[in-house]
Formats: C-alpha cells, sequence, structure tokens
C-alpha cells in the first residue's frame, strides 16, 4: 500500500480493519509496516482515499 500523507487526516479507520495489523498512526504520521500483504481492506476503509495500490 501507499500512502497520500496529504488526503491522510489520521483518523485511524485504516489501523482498525488492517488484518494484519501493520498500520501505525500517530499524533503526526501514519507508517505501514513491511508485513503489509496489499490486500487492500484498509484502503476501502478510508474515508480520504488517502491509501491505494
Amino acid at each position: 500500500m501507499n500512502v497520500k500523507k496529504e488526503l491522510c487526516m489520521l483518523c485511524q479507520t485504516c489501523a482498525a480493519v488492517c488484518p494484519t495489523q501493520c498500520i501505525e498512526v500517530t499524533e503526526m504520521d501514519i507508517i505501514l509496516s513491511d508485513d503489509c500483504n496489499d490486500c487492500g481492506i484498509c484502503a476501502r476503509a478510508c474515508p480520504m482515499g488517502a491509501l491505494h495500490e
């Protein structure tokens, strides 16, 4: 997955739905670990369209 950080509002929706728990959202950033399997669940859940393959 790739993140368009300018669109991300750090709402943590993606982290909540990630089945591999590879997304960390801090107060200032979103971090995807190398464990991401590109399933796309986070991208479909993102209300801002900030995540994409």
